[in-house]
C-alpha cells in the first residue's frame, strides 16, 4: 500500500508539472506582484532544506548581500525556483561538499547564485538542461528522485518575471545556477 502510494503521489506531481508547464507557455500563470526581499526567501528555503543538507552532510550557506535585495515578483513562484535550485543542489552534490548562495547586482538586475562542489554536467548536458522533456545524463549522488521538469518550470517563471536563469557547469567540478530579476 505504501508503495502504490508513493507511486501515485509521484504521477500526480509529474501531472501536475506538464500541467504547470502548459499553463506557463499558454501566458495563463497569474503572478501576484508583490515587493519580495529575495534574501528573506533564500533564507527560509535553506531552513527548509537544511535537514536534507545535513544528511549529506552538504554545508549549506547563505552570504548576506550587502545591500537590500528587493525584487517585485510572486512570492510564491520566486521560492519555487529557490527550492528546486537548492535542491538539486543538495541533490547532484556528494557528501561533504558545499552548495552556497550568494547575490550581486549586474545593471538593473539583481542575480542570485547557487553554487556547488557537485558532480558537475557535461557540455552536452548543460546545452540540454532547460530543454522540455530532457533529462540530463548526471544522477543524484544518494538514489534521490529528479522528475526532469523542475529546472524546465524554473526557467519559465524567471522569464514569466522577465529575468533569466542560465547555469555553468564542468564536469567533475561542480555548477552554478543563477537568476536574475528585475530589481525595484
Amino acid at each position: 500500500i505504501i508503495k502504490v502510494k508513493s507511486t501515485v503521489e509521484r504521477m500526480n506531481y509529474l501531472i501536475e508539472s506538464v500541467l504547470d508547464i502548459s499553463s506557463i507557455e499558454a501566458g495563463k500563470i497569474e503572478l501576484k506582484n508583490e515587493l519580495i526581499d529575495l534574501f528573506s526567501i533564500v533564507n527560509e528555503s535553506v531552513s527548509l532544506f537544511s535537514i536534507k543538507a545535513f544528511e549529506k552532510n552538504i554545508h549549506l550557506s547563505v552570504s548576506k548581500p550587502d545591500f537590500l535585495a528587493k525584487v517585485t515578483g510572486d512570492s510564491v513562484r520566486i521560492r519555487e525556483v529557490i527550492d528546486n535550485l537548492i535542491s538539486n543542489g543538495i541533490k547532484y552534490t556528494y557528501p561533504d561538499g558545499f552548495v552556497r548562495i550568494s547575490f550581486f547586482i549586474d545593471g538593473e538586475f539583481l542575480v542570485t547564485s547557487i553554487s556547488d562542489n557537485g558532480q558537475g554536467m557535461s557540455k552536452d548536458d548543460l546545452s540540454n538542461l532547460f530543454h522540455d522533456y530532457r533529462k540530463v545524463n548526471t544522477k543524484p549522488t544518494a538514489g534521490e528522485k529528479s522528475t526532469g521538469f523542475g529546472l524546465v518550470i524554473a526557467k519559465k517563471i524567471i522569464e514569466a518575471h522577465n529575468g533569466f536563469l542560465w547555469a555553468e557547469s564542468e564536469k567533475n567540478q561542480g555548477s552554478t545556477f543563477y537568476f536574475s530579476l528585475p530589481m525595484e
